[in-house]
């Protein structure tokens, strides 16, 4: 879908009128199969909301989408884009809808009125041009090809993102690898979603007449990505990060690893990692001290949110923060006395 297309498309409601005429065009749709005997109610209700949000996953951004059910058989979620009362405005103005309606679309009540009244055929008839379609037709063609863009998109997206998946499982994938990758797809967030979803139970996505691509699959794939940048920062001060236990880092101006970093992330640097580890229980130490710290890093980013911190690596002054500690100790010891 063209960034042009989009921009002049306002988002449209999907109301009563077009859910019970099914006056929608599907980008695309999966199908939660029913086991044929009762289940309790939140295992259903699980297996709808997990179907939901792969649809999500998959919606193109822009593309004013909204999601529907349908109960037959089989419970069908669909990726849908509702018509609009007045019919296709933009498609009129740009001439790019008629050549895809069908020859039974249906034509303009003026045009079937004067065609009545005459009772022959109108100039544009005789002169073997084609009626101007009627609003109906026109909104349902604009929807069905708006919905098939939005479905060309994401199916493309997908692969970009199982494409990531497969190189992640063949070998250790880094950050900058798995960016390279991610920036080539024609909707990042989806290709990202698609491979943060990968380790989930498979769901087949079905594309109306393109195709279906199939997510999760029980891969085994890091959800955190690492950079193979590392950066070796001295003389660094810690302050508390956030509830997850990291530490917000704030390193020497006069520090060329520190300028690399800032240069190439420039960001708030939350430094964090598992909390039992030997890193972080020094890092503690060294917060609770005010020591300062030289500790070598990497980038971490959470493939599904683009979510960074840093991750220590190596811990080069831990006599220094052990001392300081040991310091304050014996300094709060003698003034409990």
């Amino acid at each position: 879908m063209s960034k042009q297309l989009q921009s002049k498309i306002k988002k449209r409601p999907l109301d009563l009128q077009c859910l019970a005429t099914n006056r929608y065009g599907v980008v695309a749709s999966t199908t939660v199969d029913s086991p044929g005997h009762p289940v309790k109610y939140p295992v259903q209700m699980q297996r709808l909301r997990q179907a939901a949000a792969d649809l999500r996953k998959v919606r193109p951004d822009g593309s004013h989408c909204e999601l529907v059910i349908e109960f037959p058989t089989n419970t069908v979620l669909k990726l849908v884009v509702a018509t609009t009362a007045q019919g296709s405005l933009l498609a009129r103005a740009e001439n790019e809808l008629p050549s895809i309606l069908p020859p039974e679309a249906g034509t303009d009540i003026e045009t079937e009125r004067a065609n009545t009244d005459s009772g022959v055929a109108s100039d544009g008839a005789r002169q073997g041009k084609r009626a101007v379609p009627s609003i109906a037709a026109t909104a349902l063609a604009e929807a069905e090809q708006l919905a098939a863009a939005a479905a060309s998109i994401s199916m493309a997206a997908v692969d970009v993102g199982h494409r990531v998946v497969d190189m992640a499982e063949k070998r250790r994938l880094t950050l900058e690898e798995a960016v390279a990758e991610f920036s080539t797809s024609p909707d990042e967030f989806v290709s990202r979603k698609t491979y943060a979803r990968a380790g989930g139970p498979s769901q087949t996505i079905n594309y109306s007449t393109i195709g279906e691509r199939v997510l999760g699959g029980g891969h085994k794939v890091s959800a955190e990505l690492h950079s193979a940048n590392t950066f070796k920062l001295r003389r660094c001060h810690l302050a508390p990060g956030g509830r997850d236990g990291s530490f917000l880092l704030e390193g020497k101006d006069d520090d060329p690893e520190w300028q690399r970093l800032s240069d190439l992330y420039s960001c708030e640097f939350h430094l964090g990692g598992s909390k039992d580890s030997l890193a972080m229980q020094l890092l503690g130490y060294a917060l609770a001290s005010n020591s300062m710290v030289d500790v070598d890093v990497c980038i971490s980013e959470r493939a599904s949110t683009k979510f960074r911190k840093l991750i220590p690596l190596a811990i080069h002054n831990r006599s220094e923060i052990v001392a300081g500690a040991r310091d304050r100790l014996e300094f709060l010891e003698e003034s409990s006395e």
